[in-house]
């Protein structure tokens, strides 16, 4: 699947502020999509990852959305809070 990546100014952020990962989901032909942005001032990067899905519902693509950015923030030793999680998720979640 292509990598478009997040856009960071519409995009539910996981993170400590200077690790982290945007995500969001987006509705395709085939069904909805996470798309997701690691953006470390650490490292001094910024990649997208290549897109996630297709998945039949808003609902499993944001579930989905968050999983991956919790994976990738426990691999990295990235602090996030549940709070944070389901404040995520309810911004994915929104039309």
């Amino acid at each position: 699947m292509a990598s478009t990546g997040a856009d960071f100014d519409y995009s539910a952020y996981l993170g400590d502020g200077d690790d982290g990962m945007y995500v969001d989901v987006k509705k395709r032909r085939d069904g909805w999509h996470v798309v997701a942005t690691v953006d470390s001032d650490s490292a001094h990067f910024t990649e997208a990852l290549p897109d996630d899905g297709p998945y039949q519902t808003r609902k499993e693509a944001a579930a989905a959305a968050v999983d991956q950015a919790m994976d990738w923030a426990f691999d990295n030793d990235v602090k996030v809070t549940k709070k944070d999680q389901l404040a995520a998720l309810k911004f994915l979640m929104t039309p």
